[in-house]
């Protein structure tokens, strides 16, 4: 985090900017740093869900454009695998950046706006944008429902929400497995070789269409 910061204060100062860059007081955010070009202002403890506009949606945005690839992969590649723990060796570290870089790409500078304006931050001008965020949902949606009509997209978008990203010798394995395994909802019943039985889907090359 430290060397992104000073990467990020030598790009101010070569475009002749000042900045304040709003941070939370997560354990890997440093507070001791000496920048030119950058004002770090740090949340108080306790209130980014309310004040930061990452927390008020933007992150949300990025996750529904995140799942929706995944369980495009995940669709993809159901029918050739025979067991959830073949379906999770099947999504690679390169995928996850992958998709990641794409969803992010996909977050709108309206969307941005908005929730910086319900966190508090005023702007300037007014940015009229048609968004596709609510259209993006609806396309999980679908998905999502083929798999298990009882998990909500809201449940499926924010399973990881309870996992911890500040404690140290975190495996990459262990996030992939929870997001394909929980996302589709999937009851082993003590079968691993057929954990997928109880999957509602009968037709997954249809259920893909979906995704487009």
């Amino acid at each position: 985090m430290s060397d992104w910061l000073v990467e990020l204060d030598n790009k101010m100062k070569k475009q002749k900017r000042k900045i304040i860059l709003f941070m939370d007081n997560a354990t890997s955010h440093p507070d001791d740093l000496k920048l030119k070009n950058i004002n770090l202002v740090f949340l108080p403890p306790n209130t980014t869900s309310m004040l930061q506009p990452l927390g008020q949606g933007i992150i949300c945005s990025f996750k529904v454009g995140y799942r929706k690839l995944l369980l495009r992969h995940v669709l993809s590649q159901i029918s050739s695998c025979k067991s959830s723990e073949e379906l999770t060796k099947s999504v690679s570290v390169l995928d996850a950046i992958s998709w990641t870089t794409s969803a992010l790409k996909k977050v709108e500078p309206g969307c941005v706006l908005k929730y910086f304006k319900k966190a508090g931050f005023l702007s300037k001008s007014e940015l009229a944008t048609v968004s596709t965020t609510e259209k993006r949902e609806k396309e999980l949606a679908d998905l999502v429902a083929n798999f298990d009509s009882n998990v909500s997209v809201e449940k499926y978008v924010k399973i990881d929400d309870d996992l911890s990203i500040e404690e140290e010798n975190l495996h990459v394995s262990n996030f992939i497995h929870r997001d394909t395994t929980e996302a589709l909802a999937l009851s082993e019943d003590g079968d691993e070789e057929s954990p997928m039985e109880e999957c509602k889907i009968k037709d997954y090359s249809e259920a893909l269409k979906y995704s487009e």
